[in-house]
């Protein structure tokens, strides 16, 4: 549903189904965004962030971090995301995230 709705605002969208795939995703075609959720059947969201992040590639890349769990909880594993989503995501906030990280990324 996510990846039809950002197509429709006109962005091109692709979708990891664990943390390892998203991982060599992310490195292969240098995304503008990157929303991960917390909770992945491999490995911890937590543990793609810190990935993310430890790569010279990957390390920039905005992060909106999504999770049915609050966000204090999220923080105790992982800080370093751009912004956080909770869980149902609401459309219109996550367009604005993007949209909002997008322009931060090109200045």
């Amino acid at each position: 549903m996510l990846i039809a709705l950002l197509e429709l605002e006109g962005y091109r969208a692709e979708c990891a189904p664990d943390g390892a795939r998203g991982l060599k995703r992310a490195e292969e075609d240098v995304p503008d965004v990157i929303l991960l959720d917390f909770t992945l059947p491999d490995m911890s969201g937590a543990d793609v962030g810190k990935a993310l992040r430890s790569e010279i590639k990957t390390a920039r890349i905005p992060i909106i971090m999504g999770s049915g769990m609050p966000e204090w909880v999220v923080r105790r594993y992982f800080t370093d995301f751009d912004a956080f989503l909770a869980k149902p995501l609401d459309p219109e906030q996550l367009l604005k995230q993007i949209a909002t990280l997008t322009v931060m990324a090109t200045r």
